[in-house]
């Protein structure tokens, strides 16, 4: 089973070894057995979450454990103390002592719990950390507001039963709490798993080389021998001849494998790709592996001159000492830092410290791990969490956290502005969501370049922004107001001009509620857009016709004729005045859906594909999106989005017949067909005046209604408008 697995078994077993023994303290007689088993709940919980801290020390980097384990188990012995008196066998005190074992019990309890809550503050998240906290706090105090009420009311016993499972439910939250915080961080647990090899790798290393050295005492043990051997014998007797030599012989068999061995697992952690130094007590290098070397981009000799601090500022003076004191005593430990390279980029890195001791030799071993991929990951995240993707503002979770941050006495008078873009809807719809992002964007910068530094500046919404200006009054934050207009004036490139309505309030004085200041601000913002709304839709469509215009190749000339053409067949038809305008207005803009159309299929010069076809026609939806936002021009949006319908219902987009289409529309549908044909366009050469009313004849009862054609041509015959290109005859 992985260590993953076997930590929280030891847990559970935990507890329930701590629930069993505590259980024992209540086999006596006894008032109230709920009271007994909430004692039982608190005193096994507070036993558990104090061994479970002490065991976590092991693996968990949690520099608090120690105290924290301290805490509860201080806190469970007082509980116990608490309730020996309670039954008096074993101990008496007075109600008043029992009272204040009672409280510092609950003390210690909350204590506990905020250490454990702060150690994990970076992972929770300020938000969750904040009410964590808060609850905590809460729990703890209810439980000992019903033990002073019980107090001051004289009651036998110091803690009713609800301040027992109030207690009792505290106890468990915080081994829930402590048992989370612990086993959570499976990278911890597995980092750990990893040194651990490391260090094994490293004591390997050490009996080697103590083999090693016992070998070498060996051979000078074997040369002091040799000074005496091979010592020549000889026979005994008076002829004493020589008989041969005596020395010693050694198995080195074993010496020569761990020889081997050594130089391997050497060569392994020299040529590994785990960046590893080893330092001394005094800060100098001992050695460095090829990962380090390339990493730093120092080579080895150069390394073994240098100090830690030299890549580690962080180290300098007194620092390296003191972190030097605190590895001996732990063994081990790990951190986050930053190193300095030998071009001078400072580069972010894990290192996990680990004592070493061979012979009189002292060192700190090294594993160093590049993080900046992990860092640069952790502040796009972090930059994401609290900023909005396309604008590069604060998103408004940020700036709902900032404003109940700076809601204070100390930072007013407060102001919020708060802001929407005019006519970001129709952009959108015409000229496509890029196009609206590209301005929306524009007007975040011109914002943000009227703000200064400590604004905080927000997308609130879609086309909302908001601005908290701390420390400023009603008449700086109308300043800034006027200067975010005037910016998006001097900004405004093109076409389409930077427009938004503002509005704002001020708190002055502690008791008003910020959100009613956000609401007035809101309020006058929405008064303002109301106002200048009109005003800027109209002058947003005469963008878009010059735009139009820039885009398209039909000229001003071009919509002339039609107005002519149109009026001509209206008064014939005896339209009435207001008529009359409609159908003017309608032959100036009837073609505005446009603007929404790609360059590359509005200009293409042969003939359409079927998909393209199909992008092109819908620029008569767009221009009627376009004509319903403005009250100007909502009463022709109709009959722009039916000028392409024809007689017979073969039109486009719905397919109308007859006099289903509106009247101005099918007049500006007869025009609009001569004037095409007797120009030049880019698909198409001019035909003659003659064969422009030949086709509108031959096209009646099915692309026009037959009594219009009838009425053009009658009207053509004896009043030309315009000549005829030169050249062109029927």
């Amino acid at each position: 089973m992985s260590e993953l697995f076997r930590r929280p078994t030891v847990f559970l077993v935990t507890l329930f070894v701590s629930a069993a023994s505590c259980m024992l303290d209540y086999l006596f007689e006894g008032p109230s057995i709920n009271g007994y088993l909430a004692d039982s709940i608190t005193a096994a919980s507070l036993l558990a979450t104090g061994l479970v801290a002490a065991f976590a020390r092991g693996f968990t980097p949690i520099e608090s454990l120690g105290y924290i384990s301290l805490t509860f188990l201080s806190a469970f012995f007082l509980h116990i103390l608490s309730d020996l008196a309670s039954r008096g066998t074993v101990v008496t005190l007075s109600l008043a002592a029992r009272g204040w074992i009672e409280i510092s019990t609950s003390v210690l309890i909350l204590t506990g719990i905020l250490l454990t809550l702060r150690s994990s503050r970076t992972r929770l998240g300020p938000r969750l950390y904040n009410r964590a906290t808060l609850g905590a706090e809460l729990l703890v105090s209810l439980e000992l507001f019903v033990v002073l009420i019980s107090f001051f009311h004289g009651s036998p016993s110091p803690v009713p039963l609800a301040a027992s499972f109030l207690k009792a439910i505290t106890s468990l939250t915080s081994l829930l709490i402590v048992m989370q915080s612990s086993v959570e961080d499976t990278y911890m647990s597995l980092l750990r798993k990893y040194k651990d090899t490391q260090l094994a790798l490293m004591n390997r290393i050490n009996e080697l080389r103590k083999a090693r050295a016992d070998r070498d005492k060996l051979e000078e043990y074997c040369k002091n021998l040799f000074d005496e051997f091979p010592a020549p014998l000889r026979r005994s007797g008076p002829d004493g001849k020589f008989a041969g030599y005596m020395a010693p012989y050694f198995d080195v068999t074993e010496i020569r494998k761990s020889e081997s061995a050594l130089k391997l697992t050497e060569y392994s952690l020299d040529n590994s790709c785990i960046c590893t130094l080893w330092i001394t007590s005094d800060g100098s290098f001992l050695n460095a592996n090829k990962a380090a070397c390339d990493l730093l981009g120092y080579s080895k000799d150069q390394l073994l001159q240098m100090k830690i601090w030299q890549i580690d500022e962080t180290l300098v003076g007194d620092s390296w000492e003191r972190q030097w004191h605190q590895l001996k005593s732990a063994g081990h430990m790990s951190l986050e830092t930053s190193h300095k390279t030998n071009g001078g980029m400072i580069i972010p890195v894990e290192v996990h410290h680990n004592y070493l001791k061979y012979g009189d030799l002292e060192c700190d071993l090294l594993f160093v791990h590049d993080i900046t991929d992990r860092k640069r990951v952790e502040e796009e995240i972090r930059f994401l969490t609290f900023h909005d993707r396309l604008t590069g503002l604060y998103n408004r979770a940020y700036f709902e956290e900032e404003l109940a941050r700076l809601d204070t006495e100390r930072q007013l008078p407060l102001s919020i502005v708060v802001g929407d873009v005019n006519g970001l809807r129709l952009i959108n719809d015409t000229l496509g969501r890029e196009v609206g992002n590209a301005h929306l964007v524009q007007i975040a910068q011109t914002i943000k370049q009227v703000c200064r530094k400590e604004d905080i500046v927000a997308r609130w919404g879609g086309d909302e922004f908001a601005i908290l200006l701390p420390k400023t009054g009603e008449k700086t934050a109308h300043e800034v107001c006027r200067r975010i207009l005037e910016a998006c004036k001097a900004n405004s490139t093109g076409h389409l001009k930077l427009s938004i309505a503002l509005g704002y309030g001020t708190k002055t004085d502690r008791s008003q509620s910020i959100h009613e200041i956000l609401s007035t601000a809101e309020s006058w913002m929405y008064r303002q857009k109301f106002l200048d709304r009109a005003s800027y839709r109209n002058a947003l469509i005469s963008s878009l016709r010059q735009t139009l215009d820039a885009k398209t190749h039909e000229t001003y000339e071009h919509t002339m004729r039609l107005e002519k053409l149109a009026l001509m067949v209206g008064r014939a038809m005896n339209l009435s005045a207001r008529e009359l305008d409609d159908l003017a207005l309608l032959a100036a803009l009837h073609d505005i859906g446009k603007v929404g159309i790609p360059d590359h299929i509005l200009n293409k010069p042969g003939e359409l594909t079927p998909d393209e076809w199909e992008i092109m026609k819908t620029h008569a939806e767009i221009g009627h999106r376009i004509a319903s936002s403005s009250p100007d021009l909502v009463h022709i949006a109709e009959a722009i989005l039916s000028h392409h319908e024809k007689w017979d219902g073969s039109g486009y987009p719905r397919g109308l017949k007859g006099k289903e289409i509106p009247l101005i529309a099918r007049i500006l549908a007869v025009v609009d067909a001569y004037d095409a044909m007797i120009n030049d366009r880019p698909h198409s050469a001019a035909r003659s005046h003659e064969e422009a009313l030949q086709e509108l004849k031959r096209c009646a009862h099915t692309h026009f209604d037959p009594d219009l054609v009838d009425v053009f041509v009658k009207l053509m015959s004896t009043e030309r408008i315009g000549d005829p290109p030169a050249g062109r005859t029927a």
